[in-house]
């Protein structure tokens, strides 16, 4: 359930581009036995009607832009609104600093 709103922005944002489809496994069960369906949700790349893989990594907009993109399944220019939003961030260094008093001040205390 929580997958199903970036899976449909991924859907509209790539129509024309990719097929981007779902199952209901509960109606239709021969397809989801013949892909090898076990657990829910299991995403897979098909080319040509081909099971290529079972998709292993983020559930975010960007994870999939990035897997769609490394795959070549879309062009490495094609832009997806809100991907970018959801892209990892780079840690920002942050520096600590401590700052020592003299030790005239501490004995003062």
């Amino acid at each position: 359930k929580k997958l199903v709103p970036t899976w449909d922005t991924l859907a509209s944002e790539l129509k024309g581009k990719a097929n981007i489809a779902k199952i209901d496994c509960t109606q239709h069960q021969s397809v989801c036995t013949e892909a090898g369906v076990r657990g829910y949700p299991t995403l897979k790349l098909f080319e040509n009607g081909e099971d290529k893989e079972k998709y292993a990594s983020g559930r975010t907009l960007s994870a999939f832009v990035t897997y769609l993109k490394d795959k070549n399944v879309i062009a490495k220019d094609v832009v997806v609104s809100g991907a970018e939003e959801n892209a990892p961030k780079k840690e920002e260094k942050k520096e600590e600093v401590a700052e020592k008093k003299p030790e005239s001040e501490e004995k003062e205390k």
